[in-house]
């Protein structure tokens, strides 16, 4: 079977894509990949794990090159199964699996995408004809491709995002992490977590800053991620006088140790599916605090692990914030309801032994038909 994305950078769809790949060979099924953008840096994971990367050819922006060049990999590697992820790929990837008479093809949205006009719904409809599933990671993205783009119900399975919730269980020392990554010990921490990227909305998280800053001028913001809004937001944080207090940490690996620094775990995205960011927060018993999009509300339980705000209320989201900030206890509690819904819950093995279990079904199906 093939995997399509277009990317393998550290993304949450392109996390659990390799989440997914790497696991599916406990379930007897030998995975390869298919990326428009070569050099991501997921790409080595799977290239340790014996996993197969083809490079699609990607120059142009409509990507009619990419099509052909999918379908050839296609017809010659004879796969049953083409798996996309993501609009770039779902759509490239279903046109390419019809030309290439591929027997299964699976569409994976992963967001709520808000952002999709007429033609691109209109698109996606006509190429459900052709589409045996078409995965999600969350009740509400299901609700939205069903009502938005009029996806029959039969054609939708929502399979949640896997996270091995072990590894965030036991963080490192707070202590010892602030000292590493170099924060103040006794100083509170507000943590973000994402790429920056204009849906991600990062510049809401500096000006809810400015206004927790009147009432907790001690506290501290990290951001952990990098992209092309960097430099703008560093600005904009300069303007509001918050050039001392912003910790810009860039791409991490590894986000446990700053985890284990914050006292607040804070998204500002607008357009969400299950989201990874959250869920590792969670896990690791962290106070939530969130926009009200996607699948977020799922996942939190408002006022119990957490709060979900509407989205653009700034000011809604200084106020929660300050509340956890100035009840310690109600965080701890509120951070370890969180990580008892992720036990289990959300694991790794049940989002693999799902997936290849459609996988199994669509093919018996197919069999039968013939």
């Amino acid at each position: 079977m093939l995997l399509v994305i277009p990317e393998l950078d550290m993304g949450g769809a392109e996390v659990q894509l390799v989440r997914l790949a790497t696991h599916l060979h406990l379930e007897g099924i030998a995975p390869e990949v298919a990326v428009f953008h070569a050099g991501g840096h997921l790409e080595p994971a799977l290239l340790e794990a014996g996993i197969p990367v083809h490079h699609v050819r990607r120059t142009s922006k409509v990507g009619m090159e990419t099509i052909f060049h999918l379908r050839r990999i296609l017809k010659e590697g004879r796969y049953e199964i083409v798996h996309t992820w993501l609009w770039s790929a779902n759509w490239r990837g279903r046109i390419a699996g019809i030309l290439a008479s591929t027997p299964i093809i699976i569409s994976g949205p992963q967001s709520v995408d808000s952002w999709m006009r007429v033609h691109h719904i209109a698109l996606d409809w006509i190429l459900a004809r052709w589409t045996e599933d078409v995965v999600v990671n969350a009740e509400a993205v299901r609700e939205f491709f069903g009502q938005r783009v009029k996806i029959p119900d039969r054609l939708i399975r929502v399979i949640p995002n896997g996270l091995d919730a072990g590894r965030y269980r036991d963080v490192p020392d707070r202590g010892a992490a602030r000292s590493r990554i170099g924060l103040p010990e006794d100083a509170p921490v507000v943590l973000i977590v994402g790429r920056l990227r204009p849906e991600k909305s990062q510049e809401d998280f500096l000006r809810m800053a400015a206004l927790v800053r009147n009432e907790r001028p001690d506290a501290r913001y990290v951001i952990v991620g990098d992209g092309v809004r960097r430099s703008a937001l560093e600005a904009e944080a300069a303007r509001l006088g918050l050039r001392d207090v912003v910790h810009w940490a860039g791409h991490q690996d590894d986000v446990a140790p700053f985890l284990a620094a914050c006292d607040v775990f804070l998204n500002t995205s607008r357009v969400e599916g299950l989201c990874n960011a959250i869920m590792e927060a969670m896990a690791a018993a962290r106070p939530v605090v969130a926009y009200s999009v996607g699948g977020n509300t799922e996942l939190i339980e408002e006022g119990v692990s957490g709060r979900c705000i509407e989205p653009g209320n700034v000011e809604a989201l200084a106020r929660a914030v300050v509340e956890y900030l100035d009840d310690p206890e109600m965080a701890e509690r509120h951070g370890a309801r969180g990580a008892g819904r992720m036990v289990g819950r959300y694991s790794t093995e049940s989002m693999v032994e799902s997936t290849a279990g459609l996988y199994k079904e669509l093919l018996a199906q197919r069999n039968g038909r013939q």
